[in-house]
């Protein structure tokens, strides 16, 4: 298999000779994370099946374990600064152990309650949790009850 990442981190495979965009799914078991991998085309269908990145050329695995160590970073936020609705997205203000950062999230996006974290997803992908906080709570006690 070759595999290709654009500038915006989307991985391609090249599937009958051309590329294609996929997605990684890991499998089973979650403990280890470069085992069992399904590449999944845009409507979800199994396009291919790795069982072992250590099993690929080590030049394609590389481009995967770019991948996934993007796909899987997250900021966790330590407070939020402000929350605002306007024209169909809600704005966040918060500080992140990364540092100061603003995202936004569609209205009618809500976070999700996952492994113990509040889940964040913004409009581009990027993705934000908490688990406790250091100030800002009472912005987002509506979100979260």
């Amino acid at each position: 298999m070759k595999f290709k990442l654009d500038k915006n981190m989307k991985l391609y495979v090249k599937m009958a000779g051309s590329f294609e965009l996929v997605s990684v799914v890991a499998a089973f078991p979650k403990t280890k994370p470069k085992n069992y991998l399904s590449l999944l085309n845009e409507k979800g269908e199994e396009m291919g099946f790795i069982e072992d990145l250590s099993a690929l050329e080590a030049s394609e695995s590389k481009i995967l374990e770019k991948y996934l160590e993007f796909k899987h970073f997250q900021f966790q936020i330590l407070g939020f600064y402000r929350v605002e609705d306007d024209f169909g997205v809600r704005n966040f203000e918060v500080k992140t152990r990364q540092g100061d950062r603003k995202f936004q999230t569609e209205l009618d996006f809500w976070p999700k309650l996952k492994n113990g974290k509040i889940e964040f997803t913004d409009i581009f992908g990027d993705r934000f949790y908490f688990t406790s906080l250091e100030f800002g709570q009472e912005k987002v006690r509506d979100l979260i009850n």
